[in-house]
């Protein structure tokens, strides 16, 4: 019987193996924005509304049943209780919350997913799919959901500006922030977000885009949504480092006077 030398087998499927990935496409940094470093969001606890001060001051619109939990949480918390808010048992704060997060975070961009890091404690890992996988039959709920990404050159110039993205199987206990705003009991939620490099300041094209949110959402949702305009607001010339988000938020963390 002749030997084979396992030298020469080795060397075979290095050669095997080479040309398999030089045969793969490879990910082609240019065509995606540039998301690396921290990330971090506006001042203030994590909350359903950026724009309103926490706690009731969110007047979440819920439907009577889970107002009535939201209420029976801040009536537990004045009293020093833990009320609709889990993170005292330890656990992750699970998606949608863990998404505005209070800590830096970094995004890693590969061309088969999209991980999300997060520096709290509280928030697990999040991995969006972006390789054109269908939704799999059978999936373990976690805290953070399994979520299918799509990348979108919405303009047409051979660059990535748009990641949207679908997050399902999520399991509980899970509250939209500290206060606990709740979420739908049976935990059956649906998340879509659409993270957009360049910001759509037009305001026809932010109503649709809301319009469209709204109504996917809206299909099992556990809040009756609502549209409110932004506050006005009155500045002077000599304030400085002051504006207006394309979300409608006041930028305060940079704001002085000069004489």
């Amino acid at each position: 019987m002749a030997s084979r030398s396992p030298f020469a087998s080795a060397v075979a499927a290095a050669v095997v193996l080479g040309a398999a990935i030089s045969g793969a496409q490879a990910h082609d940094e240019s065509k995606y924005p540039a998301f690396e470093g921290a990330w971090a969001r506006d001042p203030g606890p994590p909350r359903y509304d950026p724009s309103r001060p926490d706690r009731r001051g969110q007047q979440p619109p819920l439907k009577p049943e889970y107002q009535a939990i939201f209420e029976a949480s801040l009536a537990d918390q004045a009293l020093g209780g833990q009320g609709n808010n889990h993170i005292h048992r330890c656990i992750p704060v699970g998606m949608p919350r863990q998404a505005a997060s209070g800590f830096p975070i970094e995004i890693l961009i590969t061309g088969k997913a999209v991980v999300i890091l997060y520096e709290s404690s509280f928030s697990s890992p999040r991995k969006i799919h972006t390789d054109g996988r269908a939704w799999p039959k059978q999936v373990t709920p976690t805290f953070a959901g399994y979520s299918i990404g799509q990348w979108l050159d919405t303009d047409g110039d051979g660059t990535y500006d748009t990641l949207e993205i679908e997050t399902r199987h999520m399991k509980g206990p899970r509250a939209v922030d500290n206060s606990g705003i709740p979420l739908h009991e049976d935990n059956a939620t649906v998340v879509k977000d659409v993270h957009s490099a360049e910001q759509i300041t037009t305001p026809s094209a932010r109503q649709a885009l809301y319009n469209t949110v709204q109504t996917d959402a809206a299909q099992d949702a556990f809040m009756a949504f609502l549209y409110y305009s932004p506050y006005a607001y009155v500045t002077t010339s000599n304030v400085h480092g002051f504006f207006v988000t394309p979300l409608g938020n006041y930028h305060m963390q940079d704001v002085w006077l000069s004489k």
